[in-house]
């Protein structure tokens, strides 16, 4: 607990205090040289080496401050290194000035307490330091504009008669983006034509508090339709969709913004490594849901994988790019493609109220996923079409050879048996050939893209996937 509050100030505060450490080394390095030169090249009792000491001790201090801000605190991408490097040399040497000035005034003139001076005067030119390499040196002019140049998350909240969850969802969400302060929140709420209070409180909460949204559905569309709504009226740099009945942790936020924005991912999904609180049955069937569509489907789709996933601008506007009417969204979030980082965690049980998706909704929702990513109910028609003629034609071969062989059979049951199999046979055979067909439509009607480009450098063709 006491590390993961360290971990959170440290995340809050990181360039500060790893500036702090630079300078804690840059010190170390400064009195290093210093000593090595006194006690090993210069002689100590010549008041002119001990200057020259002195010197050479401060530049490779600056030197070694230079380079390690530039790589660790500031990450500078500035390619005029030269410039880049005389305005940090000047700067120092600035601060240097202001050091003396303010001992020279303070304690020359005013007779104050030197140590104390001192101190007063490091303290001031840290400072300036750190305000000259933000400001002038590595250009983080958003220090002064922080605010115009955080990142945004947009949260889509699914609602559906939760007026007992909502309350709750939302501190939930005001503690978490008080730890998260570094981005900017929207929260979108979409109301599914809820029959309870849901959208009262949800007015009311937009209300007292500026960034929050709602959209209501004149009528039930279902969580699919509502997640596209969301995608289409975000704002954010990231968007992402959670449930309000919190089995969507907030914290993973964290990891999934990590992801993006300081590794090479597009999208950084959930995948819940349990199903604790719910029944055997429902955890049966959904381990056939995903082992019979990964089957079968041409989309993959992890085991325990949810919808809840942190995408880039980039993604969203793949994914609005599907028209299709009937959304399985669990699959057309992995059809989009882009590059994606799996987080595993533990299930977590609803907080409060009743599930709003039975049993019924469930296998509906199933099939849906099943036909809108798998031509093969279709296809397997043609294949048992195939398998019946022929068996048709082994029976056939079959009782010629027991004929031949003169072995006594009951040859109407044979004949009979073989005319069967083989009309029902070719009926299926003509009817996969028609739903081979039907297949073909079934794909083409959904106006999917044909493709979706993650990157070039043409430049029309890159306006375009922004």
């Amino acid at each position: 607990m006491i590390l993961k509050k360290i971990f959170a100030i440290y995340r809050k505060n990181a360039e500060i205090i790893n500036y702090l450490i630079v300078g804690f080394f840059t010190t170390v390095v400064s009195l290093a040289v210093y000593y090595f030169l006194v006690f090993t090249l210069l002689d100590p009792r010549k008041a002119f080496e001990l200057q020259t000491a002195n010197i050479i001790s401060w530049i490779v201090a600056v030197i070694f401050a230079y380079i390690a801000n530039r790589k660790v605190v500031f990450k500078s991408t500035n390619t005029n290194i030269k410039k880049e490097a005389s305005k940090f040399f000047a700067s120092r040497i600035v601060t240097l000035l202001v050091d003396m000035f303010i001992m020279f005034i303070t304690v020359t003139i005013f007779k104050f307490n030197d140590k104390i001076m001192k101190i007063i005067s490091n303290i001031i030119v840290i400072v300036l330091n750190y305000v000259f390499s933000k400001l002038i040196v590595f250009i983080k002019k958003d220090w002064l504009t922080m605010k115009k140049s955080k990142k945004k998350i947009s949260i889509i909240g699914q609602v559906y008669n939760e007026e007992v969850m909502l309350p709750i969802y939302y501190k939930e969400f005001d503690n978490f983006s008080k730890k998260m302060d570094y981005v900017d929140f929207e929260l979108i709420f979409i109301d599914d034509a809820s029959k309870d209070s849901s959208l009262a409180i949800i007015k009311e909460l937009s209300k007292k508090d500026s960034r929050i949204k709602y959209i209501s559905m004149s009528r039930n569309f279902g969580r699919e339709a509502c997640a596209m709504a969301g995608f289409k009226y975000a704002t954010g740099d990231y968007v992402t969709t959670m449930d309000v009945d919190l089995q969507d942790p907030f914290e993973l936020l964290f990891q999934m913004y990590d992801t993006l924005s300081k590794e090479d991912y597009d999208i950084a999904a959930a995948k819940a490594l349990t199903r604790k609180g719910y029944s055997a049955f429902h955890k049966f069937c959904t381990n056939c849901f995903f082992k019979i569509s990964n089957k079968i489907s041409s989309v993959k789709m992890q085991d325990g994988q949810r919808e809840y996933r942190l995408m880039t601008r980039q993604v969203i506007n793949a994914i609005l790019e599907f028209k299709e009417y009937n959304l399985f969204n669990k699959g057309l979030l992995n059809d989009v493609g882009f590059k994606t980082k799996w987080i595993e965690y533990e299930n977590v049980e609803r907080v409060a109220g009743t599930t709003k998706f039975p049993y019924k909704r469930m296998i509906k929702y199933a099939l849906t996923g099943i036909i809108d990513y798998s031509t093969f109910p279709l296809t397997f028609i043609f294949y048992l079409g195939v398998i019946l003629n022929i068996s048709s034609i082994v029976l056939l071969v079959l009782t010629i050879i027991l004929t031949v062989l003169d072995i006594s059979i009951n040859y109407v049951i044979f004949i009979l048996l073989i005319v069967l199999l083989f009309l029902f046979g070719l009926v299926l055979l003509s009817l996969g050939i028609m739903s081979m067909y039907l297949a073909q439509i079934h794909l083409e009607v959904k106006n999917r893209p044909l493709y979706i480009v993650k990157d070039t450098n043409i430049l029309g063709e890159k306006d375009e996937k922004k």
